[in-house]
C-alpha cells in the first residue's frame, strides 16, 4: 500500500533546490527519498518562485482572498476619511482594513509582539544556566571575565563593525544599499552586540569553572541588554542622519520627520 503524506508550510524558500531554510519542505524531501508520495501546501505570493513543484514534489498554493464586501467597506471607508479627516472616520478605516486582513494573519500581528519581546527573552534568560542571585552578581561586578565581555559587546562589536563596511567599502570588497546612510549603519553595529545563544554556547566549551562560566554568562546578559538599548538609541536619535554608505548619485529622501509642502 502507497504511503502518502501532506505538509502545510509557511516558510517557502525562494530558490528550489534549497530547503536549508525550512524544517517541514527538509523532511518532506527526505520522506520522498524513501519512497513516499508527498505533496506540500504553501501560501501563494509575489516573492515565491513561479515553480509548481519543489524538488520534484507538486505544491498547491493558497492565498486568502477577502470578501467583496471587506473590499467595499474598505473603499467607502477611505473615501469617508478623505472627505472629513476625523478620528472617528479614522478608526473606522482602520477597522475595515483589519477586518479585510486574514483571521489567521490579525492573530499573528497580535501574538508577534508578546512572542518576540516576553516569550523568547524569558525563555533565553530561563535557560542560561545561571542563578542570578545577590552573591553572583557581586562576583561578577568584580569580575574582569563580565566587564571584558560587557566591552567586548557594546563597544568593540560596533567599532568592528563600523570600520570594517568603511573598509570593505573604500576597497571594493563589498556594497551596501545606496540608501543607506552611516547613522543607519552604526546604529546596526551597535545592535550587532546583541548575543545569546551562539554566546552562551562558546561560554561553556571555553571556560572551565563554574564561577567564570557565571561571570561570562552574566556580562553576555548585560552586554546584549545595553547594546539593544544602544542601538536602539542611534537608530532614534541619529538613525536619518548622516551622508550616504555609498553614493550613488540617485535622489533619496531627505532625513525625518517629513512635512507637507505648504
Amino acid at each position: 500500500m502507497a504511503i502518502r503524506a501532506l505538509f502545510l508550510t509557511h516558510s517557502f524558500p525562494r530558490e528550489p533546490g534549497d530547503a536549508a531554510g525550512s524544517f517541514v519542505l527538509r523532511l518532506a524531501v527526505a520522506l520522498r527519498d524513501q519512497g513516499v508520495d508527498v505533496h506540500v501546501v504553501a501560501p501563494s505570493g509575489d516573492d515565491l518562485p513561479a515553480s509548481d513543484r519543489f524538488d520534484g514534489i507538486p505544491v498547491e498554493r493558497f492565498r486568502y482572498a477577502p470578501r467583496r464586501y471587506d473590499i467595499a467597506r474598505v473603499q467607502l471607508a477611505g473615501r469617508s476619511l478623505l472627505f472629513d479627516p476625523t478620528p472617528s472616520r479614522a478608526a473606522a478605516a482602520q477597522a475595515a482594513v483589519t477586518e479585510a486582513v486574514s483571521p489567521n494573519e490579525r492573530l499573528q500581528l497580535r501574538i508577534q509582539p508578546w512572542s518576540s519581546y516576553v516569550i523568547v527573552p524569558l525563555f533565553v534568560l530561563a535557560n542560561a544556566g545561571v542563578e542570578l542571585t545577590g552573591e553572583t552578581l557581586r562576583a561578577a561586578v568584580t569580575s574582569p571575565v563580565t566587564w571584558g565581555i560587557v566591552v567586548g559587546l557594546v563597544v568593540g562589536k560596533p567599532i568592528g563593525v563600523t570600520i570594517g563596511t568603511w573598509v570593505a567599502l573604500r576597497t571594493g570588497l563589498g556594497r551596501v544599499p545606496d540608501t543607506l546612510r552611516w547613522g543607519q549603519l552604526i546604529g546596526g553595529a551597535g545592535l550587532s552586540g546583541i548575543g545569546f545563544t551562539v554566546a552562551l554556547f562558546v561560554t561553556e566549551l571555553a571556560l572551565d569553572d563554574e564561577g567564570l562560566v557565571a561571570d561570562a554568562k552574566i556580562g553576555i546578559l548585560v552586554g546584549s541588554v545595553l547594546a539593544g538599548v544602544i542601538g536602539w538609541l542611534i537608530f532614534r536619535l541619529a538613525g536619518e542622519r548622516g551622508g550616504q554608505c555609498a553614493p550613488s548619485g540617485l535622489p533619496v529622501l531627505p532625513p525625518r520627520p517629513w512635512r507637507p509642502v505648504e
